[in-house]
């Protein structure tokens, strides 16, 4: 029995060891995030809501851009017309208040993309960047951060489609362990019968939760990894 549990301990370190969650990493010339600002983890879905309602701000700002208004208050029209929840709204408040005190819009949009660990605005931040300092169209460059915003948000959701076999059945699989108790109770055992009756049947018991709980991690990594943006070596600053 004490060789079963010592058997159990080892399985669950190596699976905190394998499974615990690494820091991100910042792509190469991203800004360097302040001491002070604190990082928001936001879920898979709110990065995609946060990518919709970021494009929809970036295609409101162009027009006006076209017909000479200035950044500043394309900007503040722009982020008005949209409905946008937090944290992106939170970052639209930071830009407005830049653009009140005449600052560089630039920074300000990599610092938000720094504190909310986006590629989205990442992006967005480098092409506003790229026209402060060579003089660029600010609107010819946000057309094409737009066009890429919305070419990955057709990718994630055709990802989300072929992965939604996988997730069902990763919950199928982790599942239909767990129907043990109701086959041992056709055949007239209960559970204490089939778990607690010995040791061997005891450590069956905790192995097999073990094993269902490491099975169901392991592919909700896999998942979330294949959905995860993949982030090229040349995402660097311009």
């Amino acid at each position: 029995m004490n060789a079963v549990l010592a058997a159990v301990f080892l399985l669950l370190v190596v699976s905190a060891t394998v499974l615990w969650p690494s820091p991100a990493r910042r792509p190469p010339g991203s800004p360097a995030r302040p001491a002070s600002s604190a990082r928001v983890r936001m879920p898979r879905r709110d990065r995609v809501r946060l990518q919709a309602e970021l494009a929809d701000t970036i295609a409101l700002l162009i027009g006006p851009l076209h017909r000479g208004v200035p950044p500043a208050t394309a900007l503040r029209v722009a982020i008005d017309a949209v409905d946008v929840s937090r944290p992106l709204s939170q970052s639209f408040e930071h830009l407005l208040e830049a653009a009140a005190r005449g600052e560089a819009l630039a920074e300000v949009w990599l610092r938000e993309a720094d504190a909310l660990d986006s590629a989205d605005l990442r992006f967005v931040g480098q092409a506003w960047r790229l026209t402060e300092r060579t003089g660029a169209p600010l609107a010819r460059a946000l057309e094409s951060a737009e066009e890429v915003l919305r070419e990955r948000q057709v990718s994630r959701e055709r990802l989300a489609a072929m992965t939604a076999g996988p997730r069902a059945s990763m919950v199928v699989l982790t599942v239909l362990p767990l129907c043990g108790p109701l086959v041992g109770a056709v055949f007239g055992f209960g559970p204490g019968d089939l778990y607690l009756s010995s040791p061997v049947a005891l450590a069956s018991l905790v192995i097999g939760l073990v094993m269902a709980l490491f099975g169901w991690l392991v592919s909700r990594i896999i998942i979330e990894r294949a959905l995860r943006p993949a982030v090229s070596s040349g995402a660097g600053a311009p």
